[in-house]
């Protein structure tokens, strides 16, 4: 695991960054954000969307960016700084380990997958499994545009946060290897279109 303290480059829009001046900002992964569209499961993405509270989510950065090889990194849990300064923000991982996963990098695009993780949505540990993100950096790094996700999701704790039986409204499959409840359904989730903020300041804090 790691620790990692970030900043941001200057606020000057036209000071555009480095690919090596990438690594290790941290940037938020909020699927309740409008900007996202839902295209999985059909029929219910925006129901999911709206049963995500605001700052549940997921945070990634760069690791490396080396040729046209990215290595990402994600995190789990996140909670406002005890000032409660939304431009700071402190990332502490669950009891569950930082996701680590590779891909293409085609300045400024990457991709990458597949991987697994958990998200916290409304305290509750979700598990998500065959993962992949893609995304291009803004020039001057403030954002992520154009982000895509998909994964499949745990329908056991989505049910209850949802009130109702997903699997009667979508397609399920048996979860893959990997998930923490073996015999599980899982769903298939697509976001597309999405906007990942930089987080300026945040820190991955390493449990002991």
């Amino acid at each position: 695991d790691d620790d990692d303290d970030t900043t941001t480059t200057d606020d000057d829009d036209d000071d555009d960054t480095a690919p090596d001046e990438r690594i290790g900002l941290v940037y938020f992964l909020d699927l309740s954000d409008e900007s996202f569209t839902f295209v999985e499961p059909a029929g219910l993405g925006l129901l999911l969307q709206t049963q995500i509270p605001d700052d549940d989510g997921a945070v990634f950065a760069a690791d490396s960016l080396v040729g046209g090889t990215v290595n990402m990194m994600f995190g789990a849990a996140m909670v406002l700084n005890p000032a409660g300064n939304p431009a700071h923000w402190i990332w502490e991982q669950t009891e569950h380990d930082t996701s680590y996963a590779s891909g293409t990098w085609n300045d400024p695009q990457f991709q990458v997958g597949p991987f697994a993780m958990y998200i916290t949505i409304d305290a509750v540990d979700v598990w998500f499994g065959d993962a992949w993100l893609s995304g291009s950096y803004a020039a001057d790094a403030s954002e992520v545009t154009g982000a895509e996700v998909s994964f499949l999701v745990d329908t056991t704790p989505l049910d209850d946060l949802v009130g109702m039986d997903i699997c009667s409204l979508a397609t399920c499959t048996t979860c893959p290897a990997g998930c923490p409840n073996p015999g599980d359904e899982c769903v298939q989730v697509t976001a597309t279109g999405g906007t990942c903020p930089l987080l300026d300041g945040l820190q991955l804090v390493e449990l002991p």
